[in-house]
């Protein structure tokens, strides 16, 4: 029989090239990791969050350049690429170094306080792996009926049925997505594995909704 499938409406996971991991890595190994005091956060076992409920680029004046980079770089993912052209500049809401070791998980997650969502890798090497899951399939507060697709290979060559798809990256690459996607990752191979999240808004949203002035 004749059949034809359109990959409509796919979720976007973008990837940029950004200058400024190495420099970044040494000032977290040679001040932020000794220095964060109260602002690291234990997450699960192996991983750990340095300055997560703050904005890194506030607290380390070494990293504000790269900040700077990495806003421009949103602001291009969300207004030329994603074609959102009615809200005001992206500005980050916060941002935070995650440093894992072997054996560390994240679990599946996503952000509610923001739009778009980035990780910044500072180190990584051919095990580190980032995994997004199908919004289908993602847990739910409503009761909406779905089934369980086999995960194997499909023999006509199509994808639609997979649950998660990973991503590989290295030192350098910054990913962005959408800030309901969820995504995570379990069992970590890369020792040292150091990466800078962060969380983007509009300073204005559909002309209506304006964030706060920044104190």
């Amino acid at each position: 029989m004749e059949w034809q499938a359109a990959p409509v409406f796919a979720s976007p996971v973008f990837k940029l090239k950004i200058n400024g991991a190495a420099a970044a890595r040494d000032v977290f190994r040679t001040k932020l990791q000794e220095s964060a005091g109260d602002d690291v956060r234990d997450a699960q076992g192996a991983l750990s969050h340095y300055h997560s409920r703050t904005n890194v680029f506030e607290q380390v004046p070494e990293l504000a350049a790269l900040g700077e980079a990495l806003t421009k770089a949103g602001n291009f993912v969300y207004h030329e690429l994603m074609n959102f052209k009615h809200s005001g500049p992206l500005r980050m809401t916060n941002a935070w170094i995650n440093l894992c070791e072997i054996g560390g998980i994240q679990p599946m997650h996503n952000h509610v306080n923001c739009l778009l969502c980035g990780t910044f890798y500072l180190h990584a090497d051919a095990k580190t792996k980032l995994v997004f899951e199908h919004p289908q399939f993602a847990p739910s507060a409503h009761t909406e009926l779905y089934d369980k697709p086999d995960e194997g290979p499909n023999a006509h060559g199509l994808k639609f049925h997979q649950r998660t798809a990973q991503f590989g990256v290295e030192a350098g690459d910054c990913l962005f997505w959408p800030s309901n996607l969820r995504h995570g990752y379990s069992a970590n191979q890369t020792p040292g594995r150091l990466s800078l999240s962060f969380n983007m808004m509009p300073d204005t949203l559909n002309v209506d909704y304006r964030l706060r002035p920044e104190s």
